[in-house]
């Protein structure tokens, strides 16, 4: 299971940096997505949630307690209203 969390969380890292870095968005995105920076900032979000959620990582943060509980959901959150965001509908270019 950490395996695979750990590909879906570079899965979603690797794009949401490039798309916040330099505004590139994957191909097949390129005519939705309105404002891929804020794009970029949601998948970095969701991908940080996802590798946190590694068992290994998830003990630390147990650990650490509620406040870093929160930080990670809020993380979440913050990263799905950024996509939320970012667009939706075809635009035209």
């Amino acid at each position: 299971m950490s395996a695979l969390l750990t590909l879906l969380g570079v899965v979603t890292v690797v794009p949401g940096g490039a798309a916040l870095t330099f505004g590139w968005l994957p191909p097949w995105l390129t005519g939705y997505i309105d404002r891929p920076r804020l794009w970029g900032l949601g998948m970095l979000g969701l991908g940080f949630f996802l590798v946190t959620q590694i068992p290994s990582l998830h003990d630390r943060f147990e650990d650490a307690g509620s406040g870093a509980v929160a930080v990670r959901y809020g993380v979440l959150a913050v990263g799905l209203v950024a996509m939320a965001l970012s667009g939706g509908r075809m635009i035209r270019r």
